[in-house]
């Protein structure tokens, strides 16, 4: 191997680092949304860990289709997660004051 081929084989590690580092942060923020009432983020969470699994796991001990099966099943998870959600909607918001009534009338 001459300097080239490292420097080559080095990036290409590198960059499939930073790949994963994103999805996991895409899977830490699906999983803070969820948390805070969309539950349809869930999906995204479950799409991330398929595809870190895919891209991790998979080239090293599975076949080459359950890999491809797995980074494609991770991505359609992802998507129709936050599909779900923009169809859906937001949860209803929870009962304000009514008109005229103040926060702090309660305690007067």
């Amino acid at each position: 191997m001459n300097g080239g081929e490292v420097a080559r084989q080095l990036l290409l590690h590198l960059a499939q680092v930073a790949l994963v580092w994103l999805i996991l942060l895409g899977g830490v923020v699906s999983a803070a949304t969820a948390v805070r009432g969309r539950p349809a983020y869930w999906l995204g969470v479950a799409g991330s860990v398929l595809i870190v699994f895919g891209l991790i796991l998979g080239p090293g001990f599975l076949p080459g289709s359950v890999t491809g099966v797995a980074i494609g099943a991770g991505i359609a998870l992802a998507i129709f997660g936050v599909a779900l959600d923009l169809l859906l909607g937001p949860p209803p918001a929870a009962a304000g004051p009514r008109a005229g009534e103040s926060l702090d009338s309660r305690f007067e």
